[in-house]
């Protein structure tokens, strides 16, 4: 993975959201994306919405923002990332 993935990923994961809490992490998507290009809004409950190109909507990223209570100092170690929200997006 290049370095500005891991840079990104890490910004991301070193922001402390837990639920309730999300407007620092929803402020932090937007300007990566519209620094990316994309047309970017919030909705009314602060769900983060961007769209790039035309024609046919073809693809739909979904995922949550918020993460339990606590803090976990992010590491990287052996080329793994550690932080809290990193892996926890289960059904």
């Amino acid at each position: 993975m290049d370095k500005l993935k891991i840079r990104f990923l890490t910004n991301l994961l070193d922001i402390y959201s837990p639920s309730g809490s999300e407007e620092a992490i929803s402020e932090f998507l937007v300007k990566e994306m519209e620094r990316l290009g994309f047309l970017v809004k919030k909705d009314s409950v602060g769900n983060v919405i961007g769209e790039i190109g035309e024609g046919k909507l073809t693809i739909l990223l979904c995922g949550h923002m918020d993460t339990v209570v606590g803090h976990r100092p992010l590491r990287v170690e052996r080329g793994k990332i550690y932080a809290r929200g990193a892996v926890d997006a289960t059904p």
